[in-house]
């Protein structure tokens, strides 16, 4: 039996003026889309933040990250929990644990830089990211919706925890999975079981894939106005921003010599606070063996009774407009 609000509108679902709490689960401090989402979230008057939690490998520090993050923004009563660092199912063999050590350094240089001390950023709270989730959506005026930007491991958890989260969530938002190539490496990637669980929970997800995130990188003229912008958050931001697009543009293997920040995670955020700016495809997505251990193979099926809703496409000149008013919220635009 499809419950109700399988069949809303995503309009209709943030249709209410009254600032709506959300959770923001996130794999903050590598791409610096996290942070981006971070602060537009933070300049959303649509919302009310009412926890960031962490995910998938230092994700203690991934916290302090964000508690800095959220000083810059002059964010307050907010707090910020450290939840899984490693897969469901993880194994020694698992790309979560090889290289786990290179792969924290390279983290903390890629976007906190070595000389950003977390030490004096406020203090994190000791609850596990997977027990306040589920103590957050059991009070009676608790968040109903979550976001999503990094692995499904915290939210898979708790719905492991306490199978009648599906029931209290209205709805899920992610950003992950490709319907252009079918494989992502990443946020479903690297925690398969996690997302295999939560498609199982009968969740309403709104998905934003990451070919939309790619379609609309930002140009040289945006990442330059973030880079000089004067707005006090921006100057841990655009730091930020500077050695990602360094270690993209140059990193082995696979550089890209004209990567400039691309907005997956921050769109996703849009989408919960202007989904009528976004075309939406609704349907039945479906995770399959890959052709190797951890990677993905997924599908989307169109129906109008289907669980899951994709965004296709945008209103390109409108989402970039308000993206930059909502980063640059100490600007006029």
């Amino acid at each position: 039996m499809l419950r109700r609000s399988f069949l809303a509108s995503p309009a209709a679902v943030f249709a209410a003026p009254a600032p709506r709490p959300l959770i923001f689960d996130t794999d903050i401090g590598a791409d610096v889309d996290d942070a981006i989402a971070l602060a537009i979230l933070a300049h959303s008057p649509e919302i009310r933040l009412a926890g960031v939690t962490t995910v998938f490998q230092n994700t203690r520090r991934r916290a302090q990250y964000a508690s800095r993050m959220l000083e810059a923004l002059r964010v307050t009563g907010v707090p910020c929990f450290a939840g899984c660092p490693f897969p469901l199912a993880a194994r020694p063999s698992t790309p979560a644990y090889r290289g786990g050590e290179e792969k924290l350094r390279q983290l903390r240089l890629a976007t906190e830089g070595p000389e950003e001390d977390l030490s004096a950023a406020p203090p994190i709270s000791p609850q596990h990211a997977v027990d306040f989730i589920l103590e957050a959506t059991r009070a009676p005026n608790g968040p109903r919706h979550l976001l999503l930007v990094g692995p499904q491991t915290n939210l898979a958890l708790a719905l492991l925890k306490d199978p009648s989260l599906a029931d209290r969530l209205d709805t899920v938002t992610l950003m992950g999975y490709d319907f252009r190539k079918f494989i992502d490496p990443y946020n479903v990637g690297n925690d398969l079981v996690a997302a295999r669980h939560v498609l199982a929970s009968g969740i309403p997800l709104r998905v934003l894939p990451v070919e939309i995130g790619i379609d609309n990188q930002m140009d040289a003229a945006e990442y330059e106005r973030c880079l000089q912008s004067q707005c006090p958050h921006m100057k841990l931001l655009a730091a930020a921003m500077r050695r990602w697009v360094q270690l993209v543009r140059a990193r082995p293997g696979n550089p890209i010599p004209d990567y400039l920040p691309r907005p997956y995670d921050s769109l996703a955020a849009l989408t919960i606070t202007h989904p009528h700016l976004f075309t939406w495809k609704r349907g039945t997505i479906r995770l399959e063996p890959g052709d190797a251990p951890f990677q993905t193979h997924h599908t989307f099926t169109e129906s109008p009774a289907g669980p899951h809703q994709i965004v296709t496409a945008l209103d390109r000149e409108k989402v970039k407009a308000l993206h930059m008013e909502r980063l640059l919220s100490c600007e006029s635009v």
